[in-house]
């Protein structure tokens, strides 16, 4: 049994222990009148229909590949796409910007050709 399984199989448990606890609760509350009751079973009847709901996004939340799907591509990381795009000579692929014209604190403003008096 795999991990995930296992892990199914304790969510719907948690699911029928609340509902069924829920129903009990309901069925206090009418015999007696008991607000208390009320809302634990409100409560149970809530976290019942949040693990549901849990249980049923299971493959997305922890990112499993449904089977009907196939395989999903990979997502390449952000320096490997820096790597693949096709840029002119000089450019530099972690700025963008003409490695030439860049000023010695690396600002990206171009350096002037005013010489300072």
């Amino acid at each position: 049994m795999s991990l995930v399984a296992f892990h199914k199989f304790l969510i719907a448990t948690g699911i029928v222990f609340c509902a069924g606890y829920a129903l009990r609760q309901v069925s206090h509350f009418r015999a007696t009148g008991d607000s208390g009751a009320l809302v634990a079973a409100i409560v149970f009847g809530a976290a019942a229909l949040g693990l549901g709901l849990y249980l049923n996004h299971l493959h997305a939340i922890l990112r499993i590949p449904s089977e009907r799907a196939g395989p999903r591509p990979s997502k390449p990381m952000p320096a490997q796409l820096a790597d693949n795009v096709p840029r002119p000579p000089g450019v530099s692929p972690l700025t963008g910007g003409d490695t030439a014209t860049r000023h010695k604190d690396g600002r990206g403003n171009k350096e002037s050709t005013k010489e300072a008096e």
